[in-house]
């Protein structure tokens, strides 16, 4: 099987790895000032719950810099856009896939947008829609004193859990799911993986933006009156994207309180990476991606009728936080 990921940062580079550990030959669309670097391959350390951590090494078959490289490396038999919601467009989406037509194209950006655009652009049979199953992050991991995180080799670091894929095609789906198992990726089907991930996005969003505002510091996160507008926040969310998927929220509301944040941010000293760090470091890289969710959630609790108070409020601090902390 030949697999192109696109957007080999640290999601697309472990989930790369894992295809290529499953028997897949698989090549990498970069940036131009990234090909000599995919080329010589990146060292990988995978985290586990228990004991020490796996250190591998990840070498694409080719780096392709352009729409003209890929069609030329092509046909693919999938194609994994492995990209921050906001460098994810139409443009890029055609670039990829143009010299695939048959191509099973696996979206793992999140947002309420993307379905439409990659449905709309590649058809609802030809892509499969997933819950990204992991957390990754370059090594040694930047602003950290936690021993397991200065003694990782440098590459990037990374955390398995569980990716879900859903798709119009079940065929689809579960040859992406295969390709990953093959590999050694936890993956499975799920009946709505685009659900799945809202429902995710619209937790997890409020909860990144009150910790960025307590300058990422759970401590300081549950002494303030952020954690209560985060709670508030994550209510509004959770009702859009109820509303576009016509479920019901899968989060129970006590588990969304803010006295369950707060416990959860207690137990967050028991991961078995530096968690606090992780967050930091990851969502300040794709910092964008953060308040552009809230506001896409603003917008549309406002087209729909339902409240967004403290979507707007925790959007603004956000905002305000952010100038505060620009250099001058």
């Amino acid at each position: 099987m030949r697999a192109l990921i696109v957007g080999a940062g640290a999601v697309g580079q472990v989930y790369g790895h894992h295809l290529a550990r499953g028997g897949a030959e698989v090549s990498v669309y970069v940036r131009p000032k990234r090909r000599a670097e995919a080329l010589s391959g990146t060292r990988l350390t995978r985290v586990r719950p228990v004991g020490r951590r796996l250190t591998e090494t990840f070498q694409p078959a080719r780096a392709l810099t352009s729409a003209a490289e890929v069609a030329a490396a092509g046909p693919f038999e999938q194609i994994w856009l492995c990209v921050p919601t906001t460098a994810l467009d139409e443009a890029l989406v055609r670039a990829a896939t143009a010299s695939s037509p048959r191509a099973t194209v696996v979206v793992l950006a999140p947002g309420h947008f993307v379905a439409e655009l990659a449905n709309r652009v590649l058809g609802e049979r030809r892509t499969v829609f997933g819950v990204i199953g992991m957390a990754s992050y370059l090594a040694p991991m930047e602003g950290s004193d936690d021993p397991r995180e200065t003694s990782t080799p440098p590459g990037i670091a990374y955390f398995l859990a569980m990716t879900r894929l859903s798709s119009a095609s079940e065929r689809r789906a579960l040859e992406a799911v295969s390709a990953l198992r093959a590999g050694g990726c936890p993956a499975e089907v799920v009946p709505d993986a685009s659900r799945d991930g809202a429902f995710g996005s619209a937790a997890l969003m409020p909860v990144v933006a009150s910790l960025e505002i307590s300058g990422w510091s759970f401590r300081e996160l549950r002494q303030g009156a952020t954690l209560d507008l985060a709670a508030a926040a994550i209510d509004e969310s959770l009702a859009v994207a109820a509303a576009r998927t016509g479920r019901a929220p899968p989060i129970p509301e006590l588990a969304r309180s803010a006295l369950a944040l707060r416990l959860a941010s207690h137990l967050a000293r028991w991961a078995p990476l530096d968690l606090e760090g992780f967050l930091r470091v990851h969502f300040v890289k794709v910092g964008e991606q953060t308040a552009l969710l809230l506001a896409q959630n603003v917008s549309e609790a406002q087209r729909l009728g339902l409240p967004f108070a403290a979507l707007e409020q925790l959007l603004a601090e956000l905002q305000a936080a952010r100038l505060a902390s620009a250099p001058a």
